[in-house]
């Protein structure tokens, strides 16, 4: 097979490479190793909304993987899925690439588009072989939501998605048992708060602190075994189905096998023409970038339980997470956009913003240090546009008028970090 531009990963990034190409005249051929285009969109979260989009105010992952695949239905392109690509070598003033199934593609320049590699779930390691009943009756990721419509569902697992879809499939008529290893959980608060009224209300049963033990089956699932932790007891339960939440591994794959240079088992590139300099007219085209680091409580200490939110240019919040013990983070954003960062745990919090430019990267960490949140303490009256207050700190009252008061604010909320609370 011959083609102008060979785009490694069917994602979003490696289908708009389609019609960016095909408005030059130039035809792509795409190769995945999923059964499907779209990339994560479409293997992870096909139902969850994606808000930064712009023009788009709403869209699910899987219909903005539609749009796409119907705005370059008039480009010729060819599309190769299921299979991953094994080995590049330069040929004939071009290259010659082949998959792990033997397919064969001769093209004139490679775009990289795979993102950080792939994505494998996390799986429980249990005495019993269960790989019959993956993607029939158990799940690590959820496609279509009706499929548990009135059913009996066991979900494992203490984050985020594991409480989210708690609470979407109880809306839908699900009988959901969410099953963790302990009482506290890794995600949003106020989401496992609603878990735990939907607990109260009898209408989930919420089972802590167990962890899985076996599956008995045969065609079907017939029974779980669970495991108290606190008492030493095993417990039986039935499902229909059993959704597995423990998260995802990465893997670089058989990139590292493509004689292309690597930092940090990542494919080094240089950012003024996103080209690889060990290699030319390869073009890596990866648009996500990631922030990562620590946060610290006022003690210095990594901030467990610390709820980070990534907010947009619009502050619509694109992603949550809670921090673990160790207070770290990770979150992704797309290049060339304004963002903000929130960080709170009970009275203490933390708020920035930042551009991801083409000098960030492919990630970047970066620490945060929580403080307490500033309030003060005395009077406030409004009054021909114009508001007093006064503080524990200060004797004096300070004259604000209209015009200035939101600097003023914030320059003096900066200051004050040891006062208590407005009356």
């Amino acid at each position: 097979m011959k083609t102008d531009i060979l785009v490694i990963g069917a994602g979003p990034v490696g289908l708009f490479t389609v019609f960016e190409a095909g408005i030059l005249g130039l035809k792509c051929t795409l190769i995945d190793n999923l059964d499907k285009p779209g990339g994560q969109c479409a293997e992870l979260y096909p139902d969850k909304p994606i808000f930064d989009i712009p023009g788009v105010p709403y869209q699910t992952a899987q219909e903005h993987v539609d749009a796409l695949l119907k705005q370059i239905e008039p480009f010729d392109y060819d599309l190769i899925l299921s299979e991953r690509v094994e080995s590049m070598a330069e040929e004939n003033d071009g290259w010659k690439v082949i998959t792990n199934k033997g397919s064969v593609i001769e093209c004139t320049n490679i775009f990289i588009a795979a993102g950080a590699g792939s994505f494998e779930p996390i799986k429980p390691n249990l005495e019993s072989d269960y790989s019959d009943l993956e993607e029939e009756k158990i799940f690590y990721s959820i496609k279509d939501k009706n499929l548990f419509k009135d059913k009996n569902i066991a979900i494992f697992g203490g984050g985020d998605s594991a409480l989210d879809w708690t609470v979407e499939l109880e809306k839908i008529g699900a009988n959901v048992s969410l099953i963790h290893r302990r009482d506290a959980f890794r995600g949003a608060p106020d989401t496992e708060m609603t878990v735990r009224d939907l607990d109260k209300e009898g209408k989930i049963q919420l089972l802590t602190p167990f962890i899985i033990k076996d599956i008995t089956s045969k065609n079907d699932i017939e029974e779980i075994k669970i495991f108290n932790t606190a008492t030493k007891e095993d417990q039986l339960i039935t499902a229909d189905y059993i959704l597995f939440f423990y998260g995802l591994n990465k893997k670089l794959g058989p990139i590292v096998d493509w004689n292309l240079e690597l930092a940090g088992n990542k494919i080094k590139v240089n950012t003024e023409n996103y080209q690889t300099d060990s290699i030319t007219n390869i073009r890596i085209y990866n648009n996500r970038a990631i922030i990562y680091g620590i946060v610290y409580d006022t003690n210095g200490l990594p901030s467990n339980s610390a709820v980070v939110r990534l907010l947009d240019s619009n502050d619509v919040e694109v992603e949550r997470i809670t921090t673990k013990e160790d207070g770290q983070y990770q979150l992704s954003m797309t290049t060339f956009r304004h963002y903000r960062v929130i960080v709170t745990n009970y009275e203490m919090t933390k708020d920035t913003s930042f551009y991801v430019n083409s000098d960030w990267g492919a990630e970047k960490r970066k620490d945060f240090y929580l403080l307490k949140n500033p309030t003060v303490q005395g009077y406030t009256y409004f009054k021909d546009s114009v508001k007093r207050f006064a503080s524990s700190t200060e004797s004096q009252c300070m004259l604000i008028t209209q015009e200035n008061i939101f600097d003023l604010y914030k320059n003096q909320f900066d200051k004050l970090s040891n006062i208590s609370n407005i009356n």
